[in-house]
């Protein structure tokens, strides 16, 4: 199809092009050279005109044949079968926009194909073309015991009337939708009990009958694959917020997480801010909450960028690695897209500080338990200390993901990318040079904070030597709790209240009192609360 609307419009492109030519050679010729009148030079033109004219008429005539071309079908093998079945439906939705010819005939042979979407398409272009009593038409079409011809005609209806009340009571949809419905529960078959829900929620989901979106909502639950992924679409037709939540829902699953990522990006860009502020509430599952961020880069847009950047800053680990990385995608996939260079080097530096923090925590917390463990050395306490010590050591190795990952925002990905994995795993030399290629491609403020962390990762697991080299402040224990507990990362918060409960130090209570007050997660501020009513 693509090809033959190239070709109509390059053919249109080269006539006119020599139009002109010719109009240009007649006037610099035939009046300079011949000095011919312009009387006879007007007619001349006039009478181009109109073979020009002739020729576009006919080429639109051979754009119409090629079209029709297309309809006829010829055996082949299944793959060029297929491929034929989507050139109808494009052809025919293009002939839908076609005012000036009335394939009617034509396309109500196509009623009977096998593929639904073909069906479909030619009762929406019947429907809007066919010049006879359409109702009496589709009653007919509806009335069908083939089942394929009569699912097609209500989803084909429910399409054309979509937005017109009017035509809705005309057609008697909701009536259709009803009396569909009916047969459905009265119908034995599953396999015809798949199609004709399938069919039933596109003709709810285009018309947006709101009387029957219990029955979407009923759907979003099945256990069949087929009638759900209709669903989850059905559900965006309608347009309807109240479905986000349910839609969302089914991201995480792989069966359907595609149809819900097109479902949502179904709404426009104005989602958006509604997907941002349920992943920036936690009010969803993670593994959504990931999948929430591939819909948002899906759009390709400023406000996408805008959101994404904005992910970055106080949510999870994996949340915000993932929005870094649709980051680093749209940058380099889309060179409109605007990301400002300050933006990302502000990224960076914040992720330096927190390393910097967090090995001031990890260095203070092994001191206490130095103390601790002289006195007594297998206490839950300690063990608590313990486990906690891990997972910011962990955390460190988190932060140093983060800090080059948004490095392959700034500069070419492929520059930047492996350097990371060199310096922790390659060998001394290796790591020396990965430090030196880094220390010549970054600007002056980044150098200043990147470069040291980068280096006191060659001391690997030794606190002190890197608490040495960035020179960073040592914190009190209670400013290491503070410091942790608003940090936006519920795994580590759940770390330092269990480790104040194994405490029992109710010098701590303030600080408990706090996360009640300020905390958003439920898990972690219910636990605030029991371990608050056990010290007071």
């Amino acid at each position: 199809m693509k090809y033959i609307i190239y070709f109509y419009c390059r053919s249109i492109y080269i006539i006119i092009n020599i139009f002109n030519f010719t109009i240009l050679f007649i006037l610099i010729f035939f009046i300079n050279g011949l000095e011919i009148s312009s009387t006879y030079i007007s007619l001349i033109i006039i009478v181009l005109i109109l073979i020009w004219l002739y020729f576009i008429y006919h080429l639109r005539l051979e754009y119409i044949v090629a079209f029709k071309a297309l309809f006829e079908e010829k055996p082949n093998v299944k793959k060029e079968k297929n491929s034929k079945e989507d050139i109808k439906v494009t052809s025919i939705e293009n002939l839908y926009f076609l005012r000036t010819e009335n394939l009617c005939d034509s396309i109500e042979s196509m009623v009977h194909d096998d593929n639904q979407e073909v069906t479909k398409s030619a009762f929406r272009y019947l429907l809007k073309h066919y010049k006879k009593n359409t109702v009496e038409l589709f009653n007919t079409y509806l009335k069908s015991e083939d089942k394929t011809i009569k699912n097609a005609a209500l989803i084909g209806l429910s399409l054309e009337l979509r937005n017109n009340t009017a035509l809705h009571n005309k057609y008697s949809l909701e009536q259709r939708i009803e009396n569909a419905l009916i047969e459905y529960n009265n119908t034995t078959d599953e396999n015809d009990k798949v199609d004709s829900m399938q069919a039933i929620l596109e003709a709810i989901g285009h018309s947006r009958v709101e009387r029957f979106y219990n029955v979407i909502i009923s759907e979003l639950n099945s256990k069949n694959k087929a009638i759900l992924n209709t669903a989850i679409l059905s559900a965006s037709h309608t347009l309807d917020k109240q479905f986000i939540n349910l839609i969302v829902s089914h991201l995480s699953n792989k069966d359907t997480r595609k149809q819900a990522i097109d479902a949502l990006f179904f709404f426009g860009e104005s989602i958006i801010d509604v997907l941002y502020t349920i992943v920036k509430n936690e009010t969803i599952d993670l593994d959504d909450a990931l999948y929430i961020i591939t819909t948002i880069e899906k759009f390709a847009s400023q406000k996408a960028i805008n959101k994404l950047i904005k992910l970055t800053e106080d949510t999870e680990h994996v949340v915000k690695i993932e929005a870094i990385e649709a980051l680093k995608r749209l940058k380099w996939k889309h060179s409109h897209l605007i990301i400002k260079d300050h933006l990302i080097v502000d990224k960076i530096l914040d992720e330096c500080y927190l390393y910097q923090n967090t090995l001031s925590v990890i260095h203070t917390q092994i001191v206490i338990q130095y103390k601790k463990k002289s006195q007594n050395p297998e206490t839950q306490e300690n063990q608590a200390r313990k486990a906690l010590i891990n997972l910011l050591e962990q955390r460190l190795d988190r932060q140093l993901q983060r800090m080059f990952r948004f490095l392959g925002i700034k500069y070419p990905p492929q520059d930047v990318d492996p350097i990371l994995n060199t310096i922790m795993n390659g060998k001394e030399e290796q790591r020396i040079h990965a430090i030196e290629f880094l220390d010549n491609i970054l600007d002056k403020q980044l150098k200043k904070e990147l470069i040291p962390v980068a280096e006191s990762i060659l001391f690997e697991t030794n606190t002190e030597e890197k608490i040495k080299k960035l020179n960073v402040k040592i914190l009190s224990e209670a400013e290491c709790y503070h410091a942790l507990l608003k940090r936006k990362d519920s795994k580590l918060k759940m770390a330092v209240l269990y480790l104040i409960e194994q405490s029992t130090d109710s010098k701590f209570n303030t600080l408990l009192e706090t996360v009640i007050q300020t905390e958003a997660n439920n898990k972690v501020k219910q636990r605030a609360e029991d371990i608050l009513t056990i010290s007071s």
